[in-house]
């Protein structure tokens, strides 16, 4: 396994499985037009970034151009559409790190809806997952204490956005720092894209996740 896939492996698993331990009201998101709420970035220059397009979903955006762009073998199952990241990064992540992944997701129903059915936050799964936290002997346990999570609503390109942000305070795994992470759930045709921006918790994640921004923000359907 490269360093690469072993990285990205590590963050996934961190943050599908790691963050419903976190102690969360499970309320709706806010309205887009209340105050407090980001819908859009300071404008930015992006001149010297790369553009992705993607003909067959029908959106773009544009990432900074010395970043890293990594797409995954398709016979490699629950894979991200693909990976960029912000420098060579380090083995399990470390403060600086930053990846942005895209997950496609089919969904027939509204983006409320979808939400309400596939959100890794909801109390019972909070609930099974603290139990198996506290049996588990090869990490350490996680308590309702120890991640932040908040929901938010944007307009991305006019499409209305769920933002969902996790911080943990600790680690879950023997190796590897806790990891902030700012999920966007964007509804275009029969499709949520959810874009996913990963750094570990440190000095830099809050500057870091305001990039992950600025990307996100680019895109065009």
């Amino acid at each position: 396994m490269s360093k690469k896939t072993l990285f990205f492996s590590l963050i996934l698993l961190a943050s599908l499985t790691l963050a419903a331990l976190a102690y969360v009201q499970i309320t709706k998101p806010e309205p887009a037009n209340q105050p407090g709420n980001t819908n859009q970035v300071a404008e930015i220059d992006t001149s010297n970034w790369k553009t992705y397009r993607n003909e067959e979903y029908g959106f773009e955006f544009k990432y900074p151009g010395d970043w890293d762009f990594a797409t995954y073998p398709e016979e490699q199952k629950n894979r991200p559409e693909f990976t960029i990241f912000n420098h060579e990064w380090t083995p399990y992540g470390a403060d600086g790190d930053l990846s942005i992944n895209l997950v496609l997701n089919e969904a027939s129903s509204d983006l409320d809806s979808w939400f309400d059915k596939n959100d890794k936050y909801n109390e019972e799964k909070i609930t099974d997952l603290i139990k198996k936290s506290k049996d588990n002997l090869v990490g350490s346990e996680i308590t309702r204490d120890d991640l932040q999570i908040t929901l938010k609503e944007a307009l991305i390109d006019g499409n209305r956005a769920i933002l969902q942000k996790v911080i943990f305070y600790k680690t879950y795994y023997l190796e590897g720092p806790p990891y902030t992470i700012k999920n966007y759930f964007i509804k275009n045709g029969n499709t949520v894209l959810n874009f996913q921006a990963v750094t570990p918790t440190g000095k830099q994640s809050e500057d870091l996740i305001k990039k992950a921004d600025k990307v996100i923000y680019t895109i065009k359907f």
